[in-house]
């Protein structure tokens, strides 16, 4: 379920549980786009998105994707107005893993890269 050019917060991995039923494995999500449309008048290419963490895993990652040339992303926390992330990466990295595990609440996200620019809000439950 993923909206043309706005970043959607997908999981790619499920845990696996132990014998014992213990949570064992950490879940990752991630941003994905898929380019901006052209017939689209006013059109943002960021939207605001939800992780639901799921509690049965031990950790927490969030991809943030890497984006033309060289990607940068600042990340603060909407309650407090702390900075908690801020990252710079070139195009030949695959992103940026952001550990996620002991963060809730929203989080502003700024990115700029060469050619896309933004910012959305993070809401990690």
């Amino acid at each position: 379920m993923l909206l043309a050019s706005a970043f959607t917060a997908v999981s790619w991995n499920a845990p696996v549980h132990s014998k014992e039923k213990r949570r064992t494995e950490r879940c990752a999500y991630e941003l994905v786009s898929q380019g901006i449309p052209a017939d689209m008048q006013n059109y943002q290419p960021f939207k605001d998105t939800t992780i639901t963490r799921d509690p049965a895993c031990t950790g927490h990652m969030l991809r943030l994707p890497a984006m033309g040339t060289s990607t940068a992303y600042e990340i603060v926390e909407v309650a407090t107005g702390e900075r908690v992330l801020r990252k710079t990466f070139p195009l030949r990295r695959m992103g940026y893993g952001w550990d996620i595990t002991e963060r809730t609440g929203t989080y502003l996200v700024r990115m700029l890269s060469c050619g896309s620019s933004g910012e959305f809000q993070v809401t990690i439950q």
